[in-house]
């Protein structure tokens, strides 16, 4: 037996409405941005260069944290 369809009305509207948003996401994924100009890449590239690196981090644990005696 089927469930009366009245309990999903709510459901159903907001699936509708995400599978828009999805279609319209999708759609501007699709239809790329022009490429970058020259002065744009060079004003990019600067400020990359501005950004101070991450901290390295140890790639492995001292003994005592990693269980070891």
């Amino acid at each position: 037996m089927t469930r009366p369809r009245a309990s999903f009305g709510l459901r159903d509207s907001r699936l509708r409405r995400s599978k828009a948003q999805v279609a319209a996401i999708l759609e501007s994924l699709e239809s790329r941005p022009p490429p970058l100009s020259e002065a744009e890449q060079l004003e990019i590239r600067a400020r990359l260069s501005e950004v101070p690196a991450a901290p390295q981090l140890p790639l492995c644990l001292p003994k005592n944290e990693a269980g070891q005696s």
